[in-house]
């Protein structure tokens, strides 16, 4: 899905390499953590393992080089 994204406009795409983790730690700290563990448990299998992220949110900053 990174590839997808990159793809898309890509002379000036800034989709960096952890879009997928940097757009869980977003979701996550603006959504109620309650809330949004019950969310992905009512979506069908394998969305909690894709919504998970073990990645230090200090290294989700951009990488504009």
């Amino acid at each position: 899905m990174t590839a997808e994204a990159k793809a898309l406009r890509p002379h000036h795409n800034l989709t960096p390499d952890n879009a997928i983790e940097a757009t869980t730690w977003t979701l996550r700290r603006a959504v109620l953590p309650a809330a949004f563990d019950s969310a992905v448990a009512a979506c069908p299998q394998g969305a909690a393992a894709f919504w998970h992220t073990d990645a230090d949110p200090s290294e989700l900053g951009p990488r504009i080089a």
